[in-house]
């Protein structure tokens, strides 16, 4: 209950701008409401009875309490062309009895021997004419016709109007505040459903709970939102908090598969824009933090080199194409010596034909004879194929998944994708609150993570 409480809260905090949108909109409906509605004034005016003619108190008590028993019917009265239809004719209304007795309601006071009746109108001096009218007509009704027909000898009742009706002052529908009132409820009303309803078809991870259920596989690590625009910067010192989410990640990924000691690690973005470079220039500087030789491998061809080297520099693509040996093409990244990286290259046109897996598989076997760690910033696993062919010949593969821009399909499709690799290890979560960048949960050691079946 607790965790779909605060996924409500988070889709309110996250689409801030509906619900004022909708309460304003449904304010102005009320506002228009109140504006252009037809308005409604009503009058009231009072018909009491009295006993009259008895001779005795008995006789009085008797009188009374067949006064009271006949009072509801002679409310229903009201609503009967016996005494609307004279109404009619006597104020020239523009109306039928029927129509009329939609505007008249008379609601019997029993204890009080008293009927209240309430006339409506558009105008104000009209409501109080037809609630007097309609007053005086039912005592008539009732006194000359009714009582004096049952007795013979005139009525034992004395109906008497006393309490005439007034012109209202001002209008009893609408109201603007109540209307105001209303419209700012079904407004927020609305404007809930349409958040849930824009919820619903967000397809984007909004948590790490998410990944797991999309992904099925461990969390290794949880980094937080990193707005720097240079990867390397963007990885951190030890004392940064993307530094710290990466150290964790790393001992995470060397745990889940225990293997040799030299490792060739691709990180890969489920989409582009995921965090993966940083992911990957976080790793070596781990790598280097823990006393590890480490080269960091820029094999995402589809966008420009970083800076590294001297310009004009061979890279990955002149060793690849056997242009450059890897010894020249890798260099010291930033006066480290202990971290080295080896950029793109060149990148001509079609650029990515060059990277043939198997051929990239024995550049990275090369690299692993002479550096503790190799990491391979890969781009995107949806991009080429080649790039999840080259996942079968790492000794494990890292996921990059981001909070609020990944969607789940994207995530489920680069699982499937990557599991018959094999190499698999788990997904490290970019873009969480800062407080909670470490390590996901203790890892353990895993089965590779292959292909469901």
């Amino acid at each position: 209950m607790m965790a779909r409480i605060l996924h409500a809260l988070g889709a309110v905090r996250r689409r801030a701008w509906v619900l004022p949108v909708f309460l304003l909109l449904g304010t102005l409906g009320g506002f228009a409401t109140a504006a252009l509605s037809t308005p409604r004034f009503d009058a009231h005016a009072t018909v009491a009875f009295t006993v009259q003619g008895a001779e005795t108190p008995l006789g009085e008590l008797a009188v009374s309490i067949y006064a009271q028993q006949r009072l509801l019917s002679y409310a229903e009265i009201v609503s009967t062309p016996v005494v609307l239809q004279a109404v009619v004719n006597e104020l020239d209304l523009d109306t039928t009895p029927d129509e009329l007795a939609e505007r008249v309601v008379a609601t019997p006071l029993v204890d009080a021997m008293m009927i209240e009746i309430t006339a409506s109108s558009p105008f104000n001096t009209e409501a109080p004419e037809i609630a007097g009218a309609v007053a005086q007509q039912l005592a008539d009704v009732i006194e000359l016709q009714l009582e004096s027909a049952m007795t013979g000898e005139g009525s034992a009742l004395s109906v008497v109007v006393i309490r005439e009706p007034t012109v209202p002052s001002a209008a009893a529908y609408p109201l603007l505040w109540p209307s105001l009132g209303q419209g700012a409820l079904a407004g927020g009303l609305l404007g809930l459903g349409a958040l849930l309803l824009l919820e619903s078809f967000d397809g984007r991870i909004r948590s790490v709970a998410d990944v797991r259920r999309a992904s099925g596989a461990p969390v290794l690590g949880i980094l937080p939102a990193v707005r720097r625009r240079d990867p390397v910067d963007a990885a951190g010192d030890g004392d940064d908090p993307v530094a710290g989410g990466v150290d964790a990640l790393r001992w995470a990924a060397r745990y889940a598969a225990p293997g040799p000691a030299r490792r060739v690690t691709l990180v890969l973005g489920v989409e582009r824009g995921q965090g993966a470079s940083t992911v990957a220039a976080g790793l070596v500087l781990a790598a280097a933090r823990a006393g590890a030789s480490s080269l960091l491998v820029d094999a995402d061809l589809r966008r420009s080199t970083p800076e590294a080297g001297d310009p004009g520099s061979g890279g990955l693509v002149e060793v690849v194409t056997g242009e450059q040996p890897l010894e020249t093409a890798v260099r010291p990244w930033r006066e480290s010596s202990a971290v080295r990286t080896l950029t793109t290259g060149r990148l001509p046109a079609g650029a990515a034909a060059f990277l043939d897996a198997e051929v990239l598989a024995a550049v990275l076997e090369q690299a692993a004879l002479d550096h503790d760690e190799v990491v391979v910033d890969g781009g995107a696993v949806l991009d080429r194929a080649s790039t999840r062919e080259l996942a079968r010949h790492v000794s494990d593969v890292v996921l990059v998944a981001r909070v609020g821009r990944t969607t789940r399909g994207a995530l489920e499709a680069a699982v499937r994708a990557l599991a018959p690799a094999g190499t698999l290890r788990g997904v490290a979560v970019v873009g969480v609150a800062t407080r909670d960048a470490g390590l996901a949960s203790t890892p353990t050691p895993i089965e590779p993570i292959r292909e469901k079946a």
